[in-house]
């Protein structure tokens, strides 16, 4: 027998659609994008992939334990964190 364990991420995948392409997240550390070209096959436009660079670590980045650094650091620095709660100033109670 052949244990198969499928992991998804919390995050979900993710795709953006715009008028030039898309880009697809998976949710944990891979990113691919196309582009649409000006040739149309039908109802669909001819893609081509993008090359994405990869993610600068400044950028804040690494999921939640991301998220747990962040915070551990803004404690300890007296700084915001980038996931920050606090009461909206314009509702009114």
């Amino acid at each position: 027998m052949i244990n198969v364990v499928l992991v998804s991420s919390w995050e979900a995948g993710w795709r953006i659609i715009g008028d030039r392409g898309s880009l697809i997240w998976d949710g944990f550390d891979e990113l691919q994008a196309e582009a649409a070209r000006p040739v149309r096959e039908g109802l669909f436009d001819r893609v081509e992939p993008i090359a994405v660079p990869p993610l600068d670590e400044s950028d804040r980045i690494g999921g939640h334990l991301g998220v747990i650094q962040d915070f551990v650091r803004a404690v300890e620095s007296g700084t915001d964190p980038e996931t920050r709660g606090a009461p909206d100033p314009k509702i009114r109670s």
